[in-house]
């Protein structure tokens, strides 16, 4: 069964902002941009606020480690894609975690009898050029030297050295003893003129390294989005199916924030996906999900433990984004009260102009297919004028991929697979006429 939605359909590009009176007092040194990101009670504040209101999509081409780091020196947060294996989505979490802090534990150490080439092979691994060398090479071990690029030269060594022959040794380094406070650490690099700072305690083991480089960082980047530990904030994209190994290892990495990557976020799945963190954590991790398009879908979130919900799907396959409708913006009563529930919680809405995706989104021209008593399935119209005159053989196979995804993914790619193939063998005409056809007899507008 086809239903019409024949409420007014509206896109972001409709709305328009009237300004009201500028005051002398509305200067930029009195705005502030702090959004909050996770729910919080009324009259208090969110745990996580960004400051600036940005927040990259979870996808390949956009949310890397590299990404992470560019946004939260301006003050926003980066979800890193999850379409890869858990490891190296944990690693590229981990390496934005640790690129800008106060105290860092090392992740770059090494033994003194390893070799030139094990330094160039952490260095690829890493992406650090300061190495600590203790005598386990581990993070706490006895700290015996540094190894930084000004120690070695690839083109006049062979690489077989090994590393307590060209190591800065700890006679000749500048450190700092356990308690030395960061204004304190970073007045000894500022004094002495060097690149990071070893903290060692009584028995000469390695506790943290200071850097010079952060502390630069946080003069020029004023906005930047710091936790507790001065280290970047950080978000990652997990999926419905593998959540249980998943989250665990992007905690471990030192994720922030997380958000259930989803072009349909209406799902028993993601309920799922929810109550397991919360069983599992508690409120101690920060979890969004969606995406949703209704008050309806947004409770259902709310209720299952969802700490933001995104709002919001794109206009097609192509995802034009001057095209994507906001239903809520079309029902602003229901994005604003529903938002307040009996415990007085707040929930951030994220708006998705979306600029990829699917393909399941729902257009200005809608067919929604009904299932039981929730809309489940949403494509656009001119795709079922066409799926009208199907013919078996253009029909393709469900890809195994698919199968894990939500209906709306697996309907999608087999409406697609099909036009695509009647199109390539020149069915323009019966295209055209099962559009007219569709039109009249669903009064669709042209």
């Amino acid at each position: 069964m086809a239903h019409y939605i024949k409420e007014v359909s509206r896109t972001f590009g409709e709305y328009l902002l009237i300004p009201s009176l500028t005051t002398k007092e509305c200067t930029p040194d009195n705005v502030s941009l702090k959004t909050p990101v996770v729910k919080f009670r009324q009259g208090e504040t969110s745990k996580i606020q960004l400051n600036i209101p940005f927040v990259s999509a979870v996808m390949q081409a956009v949310s890397d480690d590299k990404m992470a780091v560019a946004l939260a020196k301006e003050g926003g947060i980066s979800f890193i894609f999850g379409s890869q294996p858990i490891a190296s989505q944990a690693a590229m979490v981990a390496r934005a975690k640790s690129y800008k802090a106060g105290f860092v534990i090392s992740d770059s150490n090494i033994s003194p009898e390893s070799t030139l080439n094990d330094i160039l092979a952490l260095k690829a691994r890493t992406g650090h050029s300061t190495v600590a060398v203790t005598t386990d090479g581990t993070a706490q071990g006895k700290l015996v030297g540094l190894v930084t690029s000004r120690d070695y030269r690839v083109s006049r060594m062979e690489g077989t050295e090994q590393v307590k022959d060209f190591m800065t040794p700890m006679d000749q380094l500048i450190w700092a003893p356990s308690g030395t406070t960061l204004k304190e650490a970073n007045n000894i690099i500022w004094d002495n003129k060097i690149n990071q700072l070893p903290i060692v305690d009584a028995e000469g083991r390695l506790e943290y390294m200071v850097f010079r480089k952060d502390y630069d960082s946080h003069k020029v980047n004023k906005d930047e989005l710091l936790d507790s530990s001065k280290r970047y904030v950080v978000g990652a994209g997990i999926n419905t199916r593998d959540f249980k190994e998943r989250v665990p290892a992007l905690v471990e990495a030192g994720v922030d924030i997380l958000c259930i990557d989803s072009s349909e976020g209406y799902s028993e799945w993601q309920k799922d996906t929810l109550e397991w963190i919360r069983e599992t954590y508690g409120d101690t991790v920060k979890v969004g999900a969606g995406n949703v398009v209704d008050a309806e879908g947004f409770r259902f979130l709310a209720k299952a433990g969802a700490d933001f919900v995104k709002i919001g799907i794109g206009g097609g396959s192509p995802m034009d984004s001057s095209k994507a409708i906001a239903t809520m913006a079309a029902h602003p009563e229901q994005g604003t009260d529903p938002l307040w529930n009996p415990e007085n919680k707040a929930l951030p809405v994220v708006a998705v102009p979306t600029t990829a995706g699917t393909g399941s989104e729902v257009t200005q021209y809608a067919i929604v297919t009904l299932h039981a008593k929730r809309t489940k399935s949403s494509i656009a119209a001119h795709i079922f004028a066409t799926v009208a005159f199907l013919d078996p053989k253009y029909m393709d196979t469900l890809p195994a991929r698919t199968t894990n995804n939500t209906a709306v993914d697996a309907l999608t790619h087999l409406v697609e697979s099909y036009l695509c193939r009647k199109g390539n063998r020149g069915q323009q005409r019966n295209r055209q006429a099962g559009a007219a056809a569709f039109q009249g007899m669903y009064a669709c507008p042209a």
